[in-house]
């Protein structure tokens, strides 16, 4: 049988083995001598193996295999310790005497740490081991790292029946030796023939970390989230134990293969070292005999949902990021991480990985990186001749250029390099963020800069602070708390914290470029008013919290680890913020024009600054940071889960009862989906009438911006041209500009609430038709014309609006169109509603990704195409007339929801309550 055909095996050319019997004392008896070491025992094991003395073969063998562990922990333990022990001596008598030391003999340091940590670990061994021989023959480490003992037990377990036992031994060898058939005979004999479980079996060197991250699998299987974590937690930090001990017995022996120089000596020892510790997370991720791929980061994905079914969401969250410092691409995570980010209301800098966690990357990273440049560059056998530097060549200096280049990517991720730091804060610039006061401005690292927040948002913004009273000093201050309850109360201040939130978001990004910090986060935020101050004079140092101090309280405080942010909501050309010195005087200040609506401010919070009050009345958003994780302000997040818990009680409802009362009032669909090539696509006719469409083109007429259709320029000739073409004129109203006209009069308003309840009317119809489950918002609305420049028609092949997508940025190379930055990324569906048919040209058509034409359409009065925001289309040119519509833009994100539109319906209401009391004067004024 198999069993008994490996005997002949062990005796035969299997292995080599020596036995060695000193004493009839030390081969039976087992004495307690310090020099009976693992491979005397192991020698005694084997002369009790010849004789088939069975026990005392299997006390040998066990003690052998005892001692070994032994050996290998003092050994181990006495490198790690010495090490940890140098480094607490390297901060005292060492460190400052160094410190005198020239720089470029600074090497001697590291010589220094070699010799006392040779000494200490000397010391440390013989301490423990006594007389016991310290030098151990290197075939003898080899069988036992090969578990050769394993193999002889076995048997010897099976000649007295210890089936389990014997099967586990087997097993135990097989793990290391995976190819050695007989074992693997073996194994199979026990399970077969004596019937012995697969769960009987175990690997008798299993390693803790291996045993815990086993339980934790199997509790995870039984949903025991509690379990789970224990035993993950557990099993990191075992693994980083044992990953530790592995590279601690990489710098074990070494072997020069020739004679070489003291430096390549070091050097060629320190690869063999380097390869050796690269490994170590290769043999750690062995199961069975297989390595699991990824299995370190394993542990943090198990973690991430264990703890996420607890409600733990701040751990699961910080072992989402941390699994994504290993693999950053993987989709389930990155899905995980947006839920966090939409549903929970976290950040990017909740995701920072765990310290210990970075610390192992960190460090695997850097070693692989080296041993690469080993690998590319580094010869371990090359002639002397070969080795010495041609001063002829010139090449020196470059190659030694190319080498700190290569050692420079080693330690790249650990340095925060400054121009990199400047190079990323341009991606800010691309969207209107820009300096206008740097630090040397200053006098110390602050800032002040524009394109925060756009006049719709600070109008938002104050509608909600100047719904409270101010104090009896004229101050009005809402918290985000404060403001979470105003919108329970009142949907109407929905908006608003939205816009509170979202700007401390996208400032918590900018602050964290500026001042460099990695990990950023909410401490407080707050709306702050001061009311008009006729003199410009206070008893006090203003404060851009609200608060006035006397001079003598600004003092230092704990806050070092605090910044702070002044985001501007009103327009105070009479008003400035400046900053003292630690002798209270005036060190610095802001521009003249600097506190106005989408200006910033931001410094350290333990800045002493003061304001000069306004004329007018003066606020802010003053928003606190912190790098210290622990002041991170939960109700930021509670406010969050607040706004999102709003958006699934709005869930789309109803959509085909809706449809069905489009078609009674005249709505048609003439094609959609498939008869337009797409999914997601519909033209329908009849959404308004004729009237409706002259009181809109009216409008654009009365109130419309000529150029882009966007901003106020003075000179029409200049600015009169189409941004698309030369050969068209483009003129556009947006919502917020009608509300301004409708202010002063300018247009009626009734003709805005056209504008409003039309293009309602077109959001409505493309959400129901589209049978979406969320409500649709505007994004945007722009009521645009384009009119033809006559006497520059002929011949003309331009088109009115190039074929783009509304959420994408198209690249005409390939086709593709990719949803990213700078593109609208929050739209997800557009629709046009057009006004009138009284031109030449002009078509709307959807594309293929080459550009050319897929399907095209006529516009006419109260016609509507709606369409996924991402389907490319373009408009052919206008030869002849005028053509008007409706451009919409809608998005699922109710944070990007149009606010002028919000402000609109406020306005309206405001200007027909205002009109209903006169009329009701007028009336009271009537006598009978």
């Amino acid at each position: 049988m198999a069993v008994e055909s490996f005997r002949s095996c062990v005796n035969g050319a299997c292995w080599t083995v020596y036995v060695l019997c000193i004493l009839s004392s030390t081969c039976f008896g087992l004495s307690d001598d310090p020099q009976m070491t693992f491979d005397k025992l192991f020698s005694a094991g084997m002369l009790a193996y010849n004789q088939e003395d069975w026990q005392t073969c299997i006390r040998s063998m066990e003690r052998a295999q005892d001692d070994f562990k032994f050996y290998k922990q003092t050994v181990l333990d006495c490198r790690i310790n010495c090490r940890k022990k140098f480094r607490t001596f390297e901060n005292g008598d060492l460190e400052s005497s160094v410190k005198q030391t020239d720089n470029s003999l600074s090497f001697l340091k590291f010589y220094d740490q070699i010799i006392f940590e040779s000494d200490c670990i000397k010391r440390c061994r013989k301490s423990i081991f006594g007389e016991r021989p310290e030098k151990v023959p290197k075939n003898v480490l080899t069988n036992f790292e090969n578990r050769l003992a394993y193999s002889y037990l076995q048997f010897c377990y099976y000649k007295i029946r210890r089936m389990v036992d014997a099967t586990s031994a087997a097993y135990t060898f097989f793990l290391k030796n995976p190819d050695h058939q007989d074992t693997i005979n073996n194994i199979q004999s026990y399970r077969r023939l004596f019937d012995v479980k697969d769960e009987e079996i175990v690997d008798m060197e299993r390693k803790q970390y291996k045993v815990y991250r086993g339980e934790g699998e199997k509790a995870y299987q039984m949903e025991d989230w509690d379990k789970v974590i224990t035993s993950f937690e557990r099993a990191l930090q075992e693994y980083y134990l044992e990953h530790e001990r592995c590279r601690a017995d990489c710098e074990g022996q070494y072997e020069h293969e020739r004679d070489p120089d003291f430096i390549h000596a070091v050097a060629d020892h320190y690869i063999s070292v380097l390869q050796c510790q690269v490994d170590c997370a290769v043999v750690l991720s062995k199961i069975y005999v297989h390595q699991q791929p990824n299995y370190f980061a394993e542990h943090f994905h198990y973690l991430q949902f264990a703890y996420y079914k607890k409600k733990d969401y701040d751990r699961a969250v910080e072992a989402a990021g941390t699994y994504l410092l290993f693999l950053p691409d993987n989709e389930d995570m990155m899905a995980n991480k947006m839920f966090y980010v939409q549903k929970l209301g976290y950040h990017e800098a909740h995701f920072t990985p765990r310290k210990e966690a970075l610390q192992y990357y960190k460090r695997q990273l850097m070693m692989e990186n080296m041993l690469d440049f080993v690998n590319m560059k580094y010869s371990t056998g090359v002639d002397e001749d070969e080795d010495e530097y041609d001063e002829d060549s010139g090449e020196g200096d470059q190659d030694d250029r190319i080498d700190e280049d290569v050692m420079g990517d080693v330690v790249n991720d650990m340095i925060n390099d400054p121009e990199g730091q400047e190079n990323y804060m341009k991606i800010f610039e691309r969207i209107g963020m820009k300096i206008l006061q740097d630090k040397e401005d200053l006098k110390g690292p602050r800032f002040v800069a524009r394109g925060f927040t756009r006049e719709g948002q600070c109008i938002e913004l104050m509608y909600m602070i100047n719904s409270i009273k101010p104090d009896q000093n004229g101050i009005r201050q809402l918290s985000v708390r404060e403001a979470l309850e105003l919108v329970k109360n009142d949907s109407d201040y929905e908006m608003a914290l939205r816009t509170m939130l979202k700007t401390s978001e996208i400032v918590r990004h900018y602050n964290g470029r500026f001042f460099n910090k990695t990990e950023f986060f909410i401490k407080d935020v707050k709306l702050a008013c001061r009311e008009p101050v006729e003199n410009g004079e206070v008893p006090c140092v203003p404060q851009e919290t609200g608060q006035c101090v006397d001079d003598t309280e600004m003092l230092e405080d704990d806050s070092h680890n605090d910044y702070m942010s002044v985001s501007y909501l009103t327009d105070n050309d009479d008003s400035e913020i400046y900053f003292l010195d630690r002798w209270r005087r005036k060190q610095s200040s802001s521009l003249p024009g600097s506190i106005k609506c989408g200006h910033l401010v931001g410094f350290e919070a333990s800045d002493r600054h003061g304001i000069i009050p306004s004329k007018t009345q003066r606020c802010a958003m003053v928003i606190t940071y912190t790098s210290d994780r622990r002041h991170d302000n939960p109700i930021i997040r509670k406010a969050k889960t607040y706004l999102l818990s709003l958006e699934d009680q709005r869930s789309a409802i109803n959509n085909s009862v809706i449809l069905q009362k489009f078609e009674k009032e005249g709505t048609v669909v003439v094609q959609a989906n498939e008869e337009l090539h797409r999914n997601e696509r519909v033209i329908a006719d009849g959404l308004i009438d004729e009237e409706a469409c002259s009181a809109l083109i009216d409008l654009a007429k009365n109130g419309g911006i000529i150029g882009d259709g966007y901003s106020e320029k003075g000179n029409y000739e200049a600015v009169a041209i189409s941004p698309h073409t030369d050969n068209e004129i483009f003129e556009g109203l947006t919502i917020r500009r009608a509300i301004k006209l409708v202010k002063t009069g300018a247009v009626s308003k009734e003709s805005v609430e056209l504008y409003l309840s039309a293009s309602e009317r077109s959001r409505l119809f493309v959400e129901k038709f589209f049978n979406l489950t969320k409500p649709l918002y505007f994004d945007f609305t722009h009521l645009v014309c384009r009119t033809a420049v006559e006497g520059v028609q002929t011949g003309r092949t331009d088109p009115s609006h190039p074929v783009h997508g509304d959420n994408c940025q198209l690249n005409l190379q390939d086709g593709t169109c990719k949803r990213s930055f700078p593109a609208f990324v929050q739209r997800d569906y557009s629709a046009v509603m057009y006004l009138n048919e009284e031109f030449e040209g002009g078509e709307f058509f959807f594309a293929h990704s080459n550009t050319s034409a897929d399907v095209t359409l006529k516009p006419k009065c109260g016609r509507i195409v709606g369409f996924n925001a991402a389907h490319l289309h373009g408009v052919n040119s206008v030869t002849k007339g005028q053509r008007c519509a409706v451009a919409m833009w809608y998005t699922l994100d109710p944070n990007y929801k149009e606010l002028a539109r919000t402000q609109a319906h406020k306005v309206l209401t405001s200007l027909s309550a205002s009109q209903e009391n006169i009329e009701g004067s007028h009336t009271a004024d009537i006598c009978p």
